[in-house]
Parts: structure tokens; C-alpha cells; sequence
């Protein structure tokens, strides 16, 4: 079976905004580089456990928490290809309705 994780426009630019917040607010790379690694091992894991977040209640989604962060993605299969999309990363810590408004756009 082949498989692989797609990354969406908007998952790659929240990654983007959240590893160069840490560059800025602690000076270093250091932290986003090990934030960057972990996104990347955890989301790896998908692909031999895709059902390993819980539903997102109301969305055909699955959330995983990494620490303040929850990465949304979703599922397609078939008998021959599994693919995990990422679809978001949330910064638990922000306002929760404009989560709700990033998941409309």
C-alpha cells in the first residue's frame, strides 16, 4: 500500500507562522527546530496508525495534541493508497472561535 502525508497550503504556513514565533520570541532556532522535528515524527506516525487522533465533532476530521498545539487532519483510503492531509495546526492557547472561522475557509 502506498502511502503519504500532503500537507495543505494552510497547514504549511501555520507551521511557518509558529516555528519563526519561536525564533523571534526566544532568540534561537533551537526550539523550532525540536517543535518542527516533533510535528514531523508525530504526523510519521499516521501513516501506521491513522485513526491514532480522536474525531473533530461536526468536521469528517481527526485532531492529534502535541503540547499547546492540535494538528487537524483527515483520512483517505482506499485498498491501495492511504493518505493523511494535514490540514491545520492550533495554537490551543488563541481564541477558540477563530478556529472555528479557519476551518470555513
Amino acid at each position: 500500500m502506498a502511502k503519504r502525508i500532503i500537507w495543505s497550503v494552510k497547514a504549511k504556513e501555520d507551521r511557518k507562522e509558529i516555528l519563526e514565533y519561536w525564533v523571534r520570541a526566544t532568540g534561537s532556532s533551537r526550539y523550532s527546530i525540536k517543535l518542527r522535528n516533533e510535528f514531523n515524527l508525530l504526523t510519521e506516525h499516521l501513516l501506521n496508525f491513522p485513526k491514532l487522533g480522536i474525531n473533530v465533532k461536526n468536521y469528517d476530521a481527526r485532531c492529534l495534541i502535541k503540547g499547546d498545539y492540535k494538528i487537524f487532519y483527515e483520512i483517505n483510503e482506499d485498498k491501495d493508497h492511504l493518505e493523511i492531509g494535514i490540514l491545520h495546526i492550533w495554537d490551543t492557547r488563541r481564541n477558540p472561535d477563530d478556529l472555528i472561522k479557519a476551518f470555513k475557509t
